[in-house]
């Protein structure tokens, strides 16, 4: 059991001493600061029995008011075994806020900004706009964990009908920032609860509708790329050939083309991990393909200083660049009188509509070739995949478009 003395340890520069609680469990001392402080005249002289000199707070009202707390501490312990507990454990859970007191928001943004430096920059920008929304939906700057209920859930979701895809993926963010919590904050085997509630138990989040179906059709395609575009038209130019780039690479996502270190590159083969998912997979979302003829010419027009493309060079970030890529791509589409929405994402999913349905590709064979998570994903660990597997589908479909 964790006893508890009043202390001082040191004196400041300008001659008060800042007062400690100390707690002592299993003979090793730890200290919690307390908020207060006292002057020499607030200390006597003791000793032990062996003669050891010591000084104790002799401050009447410190010492009151430093054993009203520990007896706050006491109480607290009383409602966890901390038999197994080190002192240092003992002393973090006495300092953490309790409960009703702990800080949505401000674990949120802690939470958010390690997304951010794991390099997850889309879905931790999903995640920042998820935690506003519900910021303006409660109207308070600072949201605690208790003010998260189950009414008040339900009442942001039902707030949110005019998006379906709001009402989907916003709610699925808070909540996995609140398991995250509950992960740090509370502990089962020790009965340590700081967060009591989980009003996400009692909650069933919409479910997000089907991806729309962005395929194009094959003379869409070829007419996307062989559309004129006039040599001031740096974008437009830089935009078809990232769309070709995608296609021919078996539906590459910008982000990945943004990303590629300078070394993916060996011997004709493109050797990257998908970003989307590298962090999901068992393998890394590991993948190589050949790169086909046609763009070679591409690498080398857009090769990079630091990476291997120079996307990274001239755009901020890879939303940025996809934004850029995106908007130009409509440009195009509006001089070759393309009436079909087209956007770079459009040619993973026509790569795909293609392979399928025009050169007779299995599913589990297009999804290998787009480095999807595998749906075996314990199989996957043991198997040593052939990615020339993906190089004789991606000629398939290449020689269907642009019959080579």
């Amino acid at each position: 059991m964790a006893t508890f003395s009043i202390v001082i340890r040191g004196k400041r520069n300008d001659g008060y001493y800042p007062v400690y609680i100390c707690v002592n469990h299993k003979s090793k001392p730890a200290y919690i600061k307390t908020s207060f402080v006292v002057s020499g005249k607030g200390l006597k002289k003791t000793y032990t029995k062996t003669g050891k000199e010591r000084t104790e707070v002799s401050d009447k009202l410190i010492t009151r008011e430093c054993m009203n707390e520990i007896a706050g501490y006491v109480r607290r312990l009383n409602d966890i075994d901390s038999r197994e507990m080190s002192v240092q454990e003992i002393v973090e859970y006495l300092t953490y806020e309790c409960a009703e007191e702990l800080s949505f928001t401000k674990f949120a943004n802690d939470h958010i900004s390690k997304m951010f430096s794991s390099d997850r920059t889309n879905s931790a920008l999903s995640y920042r706009m998820a935690v506003k929304r519900l910021h303006e939906y409660m109207n308070k700057s600072n949201i605690l964990f208790s003010d998260i209920t189950v009414n008040v859930i339900r009442g942001w979701i039902d707030g949110m009908m005019d998006s379906f895809r709001k009402r989907s993926l916003y709610p699925v963010c808070i909540k996995a920032i609140f398991n995250a919590a509950m992960l740090k904050y509370n502990d089962e085997d020790r009965e340590i609860s700081r967060i009591k509630r989980n009003p996400f138990a009692k909650i069933t989040i919409p479910k997000a509708r089907q991806s729309e179906k962005r395929s194009i059709r094959i003379e869409t395609i070829r007419t996307f790329f062989n559309a004129e575009i006039p040599g001031l038209f740096m974008r437009e130019e830089m935009a078809r050939d990232v769309c070709r780039m995608i296609f021919c690479l078996a539906g590459i996502n910008t982000a990945d083309l943004y990303d590629l270190p300078a070394d993916a590159l060996k011997d004709g083969i493109l050797h990257y991990r998908r970003k989307k998912t590298r962090d999901k997979s068992l393998t890394g979302s590991y993948t190589e393909i050949k790169i086909p003829e046609i763009i070679l010419p591409l690498f080398e027009k857009y090769k990079g200083e630091k990476r291997l493309l120079c996307f990274s060079e001239r755009y901020a970030t890879a939303m940025d660049f996809a934004s850029v890529t995106g908007k130009a791509c409509k440009r195009i589409c509006e001089k070759a009188c393309i009436e079909e929405k087209i956007t770079p994402y459009s040619f993973r999913h026509s790569w795909a509509t293609i392979a399928l349905n025009e050169c007779g590709a299995s599913m589990d064979d297009v999804a290998f070739a787009l480095n999807h998570v595998s749906a075996h994903r314990v199989t996957s660990i043991y198997i040593k995949p052939d990615y020339s597997r993906i190089d004789k589908l991606n000629s398939l479909v290449l020689d269907k478009v642009f019959m080579l």
